[in-house]
């Protein structure tokens, strides 16, 4: 093995000595910064048996004139180069022939004024790399392959994983393919597919393993130090970011934000120059597993709100309902759903679609997207240099989203449906300067939380910030050990927690005082369904939200029905601790409202969020429900996007609105409000801090200018 790395090494340096000397490079200096700018984008996902019928000026003038984008993502190289590379073992598609395919794509993209995003994927290479370097790649604890293409349904190569910590994704291959691509062609931007580190047992990670923790890798993959998997993934990412700065500083390295935090956002503000989400929209496992109807617009909230100075993010969208048919298109009404999401939350679209035309079969989605995209051309002059106006803050920790998601869905579930403006916010931005625009942050079930973040959060309160916090919020430190006292006690009006209380199925909670502020809307009732665990503490309060306990074990709740009377039952279980800076659920009310969907509890959040925070939801439909808003300061003006929400997904027609009635809480004198895609101005009522007007109709979105 020393022979042949000895071999390897001198070869590559070679070659990336004749790739510096040899190869043209490019003295246009590209627009500094212009990821920052709206955009419009496609990608092409090329399949390597294409090759032969594509032209490239062909495919570049349709995405431009047919399908109005600005810039086009293509395949660049990784798994086969689609040019002729001189980096040995990078694998050029044979099908390809002797023709430069990315070239002639990057030539044709700068002579019509379109952007070019190379997509690399390094994750697997074919069998013929494997033959001569097993040790490259991501083999298993027993020392076998991990291949991708078994058994083998057609006549094409064996892919195998790579492995992170070898030089096949480091200094062999990878590296010198981007220096190689920026050196030979005129690109904007990176985007790299399935950066992810896979699990790996190869002679390179067991060394690094030794050399980081001391010890040999664990051979089950669970029982390995927390963080090393990570680690293996940033360093190569690192090597990548800086091979690519070296080389060319103003090419863009697309990044990756996820709700998981998988890349950290503090790891992606550093090592990247705009981040991007990929909000799938997926429907090949039912109708019964879909995503959340808001999934989109989150997931590009949280990348827009977490970014360094608040940019575009990318956000990358699949335009079929789930891979496995990603030959074929959603129904254009849920697709416009779900891409208008992305534009009302700040990003960027970059919708993605498989093949070109002249390989097509369903050219629905290209229609789609082009529609789309002249939707986006009219409000593009309005979508630069926008101010979020969202009061409240839901923080996401990456140490407790998987325990917390449920929490967390919860909380987007009510908050979108009462259209109360927030931002998704990562530890990152749990800052006193990342709080200072905020009146509210919720804290949804985010159990560990260590010194310096309850630090934050007091200092944010002794601002002025409110808190909405719930169940075991702050209950262990940021390792995890239970804290010796009440996290935020004064803070949230608790002097005691005691033991959890379990399993309350088929429980109730009784409203104490129906008159209070957090029961508006309730109607006459005194009790609301309850659920879940709680936990039990004192606090210094009145209560005001009781449990009631569940009439029988679980699984016989109610059973038989004569025995489920009120008669004689109480509990002096309080659930909420409530002052003038915080409430406190001690209540699963997050988990509850997102496994029930009940607009009972709906509202319970929503009243605790507008009693702490009364601006929170300024901009409201009246007549209609399921309307996501999203509002934003432009100039001396606001611009609202308005998305329908409305109908059973996925959606095969838009269910149209009409007349929807809008009441907004505004004591500055506006002059206009113009509904820029229906291309009219409305007509409006302003009086005493309050302006109201009517949209004639609201199809999939509209977005309004108000000065």
């Amino acid at each position: 093995m020393g022979q042949q790395l000895n071999r390897y090494y001198l070869r590559t340096t070679v070659i990336t000595l004749l790739i510096c000397i040899h190869l043209p490079s490019f003295s246009q200096k590209k627009k500094a910064d212009w990821w920052k700018e709206p955009h419009r984008f496609v990608q092409f996902n090329l399949q390597v048996k294409d090759a032969p019928y594509i032209n490239a000026e062909e495919i570049i003038l349709y995405a431009r004139d047919q399908m109005r984008a600005e810039g086009i993502m293509l395949n660049a190289g990784g798994i086969y180069a689609w040019y002729p590379t001189s980096v040995p073992y990078h694998q050029i598609n044979p099908y390809m022939g002797n023709r430069d395919i990315f070239g002639e794509f990057a030539a044709a993209a700068k002579k019509h004024g379109l952007k070019i995003l190379a997509r690399v994927d390094f994750s697997k290479t074919t069998e013929k790399t494997f033959a001569d370097h097993p040790e490259w790649f991501a083999l298993k604890s027993d020392g076998t392959p991990n291949i991708t293409g078994e058994p083998r349904f057609g006549d094409w190569d064996m892919l195998y994983w790579t492995c992170g910590n070898s030089p096949y994704r480091n200094e062999a291959v990878a590296m010198p393919v981007l220096k190689e691509i920026i050196t030979r062609y005129d690109v904007d931007a990176f985007f790299f597919s399935f950066a992810k580190f896979y699990p790996s047992w190869s002679p390179y990670s067991k060394s690094k393993y030794r050399q980081l923790y001391g010890g040999e890798l664990p051979e089950i993959r669970r029982e390995a130090n927390p963080e090393w998997e990570t680690v293996c993934y940033y360093d190569t990412w690192k090597n990548w970011y800086k091979t690519i700065k070296d080389a060319d500083p103003e090419v863009a390295v697309i990044g990756r934000l996820r709700m998981d935090q998988r890349e950290k956002v503090s790891f992606m503000a550093e090592y990247a120059t705009v981040n991007s989400t990929q909000p799938r929209n997926a429907y090949h496992e039912g109708w019964s597993h879909q995503d959340p109807r808001w999934k989109a617009s989150i997931e590009t909230n949280f990348a827009r709100a977490n970014l360094k100075n608040g940019e575009r993010p990318l956000i990358l969208v699949n335009t079929a309902p789930g891979l496995p048919w990603r030959h074929t298109s959603l129904p254009k009404p849920e697709f416009d759903f779900w891409m208008a999401q992305v534009v009302a939350n700040g990003g960027n679209l970059l919708p993605s679609t498989t093949g070109f035309p002249a390989v097509m079969e369903d050219l629905r989605t290209l229609e789609y997207v082009g529609a789309f995209n002249r939707k986006i051309e009219k409000i593009q002059p309005y979508l630069k240099g926008n101010i979020k106006q969202a009061k409240v803050a839901v923080l996401n920790t990456r140490t407790n989203y998987k325990i917390a998601e449920k929490a967390l869905n919860g909380f987007f579930e009510a908050l979108t449906n009462h259209q109360i403006q927030f931002d998704v916010i990562a530890e990152f931005n749990l800052t006193d300067d990342g709080l200072k625009n905020y009146d509210l942050v919720i804290l949804a079930d985010q159990r560990k939380l260590d010194d310096n973040q309850l630090e934050t959060i007091r200092n944010f309160i002794e601002r002025g910030g409110k808190i909405i916090s719930t169940f075991k919020t702050g209950l262990y430190d940021g390792k995890g050990n239970l804290r010796p006292t009440v996290f935020l006690a004064k803070e949230r009006g608790l002097k005691a927690f005691y033991n959890i209380v379990r399993d309350q199925n088929a429980s109730y909670m009784r409203l104490e005082k129906t008159n209070h502020p957090l029961f508006n809307g309730f109607g006459n009732t005194k009790i609301i369904p309850g659920g879940g665990d709680l936990v039990r503490f004192e606090g210094t309060s009145d209560p005001i939200l009781t449990l009631v306990p569940p009439f029988a074990p679980k699984g016989w709740e109610g059973n038989p029905p004569e025995r489920a009377s009120f008669r004689k039952t109480s509990s002096a279980f309080s659930i909420v601790a409530i002052n003038e800076k915080s409430i406190y659920f001690a209540n699963q009310i997050g988990k509850l409202t997102w496994e029930h969907r009940l607009p009972d509890h709906q509202r319970l959040i929503a009243n605790a969020v507008l009693h702490l925070a009364p601006d929170a939801a300024p901009f409201r439909t009246t007549n209609y429900g399921g309307v996501m808003v999203n509002m934003y300061r432009k100039d001396n003006g606001y611009l609202v996007f308005l998305v329908n929400n409305t109908g059973e997904r996925p959606m095969k027609e838009t269910a149209v609105l009409k007349n929807l009635a809008i009441a907004w809480s505004l004591s500055k004198k506006i002059s206009k409000i113009h509904a820029i895609l229906a291309g009219r101005n409305l007509d409006f009522m302003q009086n005493e801090g309050k302006v109201s007007f009517s949209l004639p109709e609201l199809h999939s979105w509209e977005v309004i200018y108000i000065e």
